[in-house]
């Protein structure tokens, strides 16, 4: 296991954060309470999607931390730009806790989530290791400090991570599932080609979704197609699900539905009956 000691409190560099607090918290009804602009990042001269804060959580804490998949402290001297962590205190106020270099710690972060020991557990890009670059899964204290705790082999790719309620970490990559203990012993799920979104629903097994529909994996490994997507009706490409209290997967396709550019919501049971219960039309309902 390598380890990466490195704290870094320069100023904020990335887009706009707008009224994050507003989606975690729970909320009116949509429409019934103005949004309030808590901090807002600085793009300065590069397309502000290139800096957009994403993947806000609200930590043990109380403080809010996400990440900025670009931006950092290289950026006056024309280097490419890693990626940062930040902590937003409840008023606004953000301090960047680390500042990914583009070395042993990687770049491009992707993924943050809390676990139960506390930490802050992630994925990013391209840790060098002799001339090597992979995906890996970091620790990171809540203040910043980091180390690696699993590398992938060169070329695949990470891009899912949660803590299931055995302790371990799941998460989706090029491949398959894989299990992650919190030592960072990994292990393969399932033989299934099963990539795309994960949650763990309410019956204990993982719920996925990915460009091919959608899926149950249980924890043992046997795995389960829901739905497919058909080539035209359904879906290029298909949101993370959440479940709601009526027991229901439900979730959000691109390219989808009778105007293919627009999209659908959709319900799926555990059991993988579906329904779609929107069609966007690209008017004032939008599109996804």
């Amino acid at each position: 296991m390598n380890s990466v000691t490195h704290k870094v409190v320069p100023p904020v560099r990335a887009a706009c954060l707008i009224a994050m607090a507003a989606i975690l918290a729970a909320a009116p009804a949509w429409g019934q309470e103005a949004a309030e602009v808590l901090h807002a990042f600085a793009g300065e001269t590069y397309p502000l999607s290139m800096y957009a804060p994403d993947n806000l959580l609200q930590a043990s804490d109380g403080n809010f931390y996400g990440l900025s998949t670009y931006g950092g402290t290289d950026r006056a001297a024309g280097k490419y730009e890693p990626g940062t962590v930040f902590r937003m205190t409840l008023d606004g106020t953000v301090t960047v806790i680390h500042t990914f270099t583009g070395g042993v710690d990687g770049y491009h972060p992707t993924f943050l989530i809390q676990a139960t020991d506390g930490n802050l557990y992630g994925i990013a890009q391209g840790a060098r290791s002799v001339g090597t670059y992979f995906s890996f899964v970091f620790r990171m204290t809540l203040s910043g400090d980091l180390t690696i705790v699993h590398g992938f082999p060169d070329g695949m790719g990470v891009g899912w991570l949660l803590q299931a309620s055995d302790g371990n970490f799941y998460g989706t990559s090029d491949v398959t599932v894989f299990r992650m203990t919190p030592d960072g012993t990994v292990s393969w799920v399932t033989s299934a080609f099963a990539r795309g979104s994960l949650m763990q629903g309410q019956d204990g097994n993982f719920y996925g979704v990915d460009f091919s529909g959608v899926y149950k994996l249980t924890l043992g490994g046997a795995y389960t197609q829901l739905h497919s997507f058909p080539f035209v009706n359904d879906s290029f490409f298909a949101h993370r699900l959440v479940q709601a209290a009526d027991g229901n997967l439900y979730g959000a396709t691109t390219n989808a539905g009778d105007n293919p550019n627009f999209g659908e919501i959709f319900r799926v049971t555990p059991s993988g009956a579906w329904t779609v219960l929107h069609k966007f039309t690209g008017g004032v309902d939008g599109d996804v």
